[in-house]
């Protein structure tokens, strides 16, 4: 049970991660046509 939390912990960081990325990503996009 615990490992499952561990996992289930691990892939959501990874998927907060790389949304923080491509949010990122976007924004500097964005700042970069001003």
């Amino acid at each position: 049970m615990k490992g499952e939390t561990l996992i289930r912990l691990e892939s959501l960081q990874k998927i907060v991660f790389h949304s923080l990325a491509n949010l990122a990503k976007s924004i500097s996009i964005e700042t970069s046509k001003l």
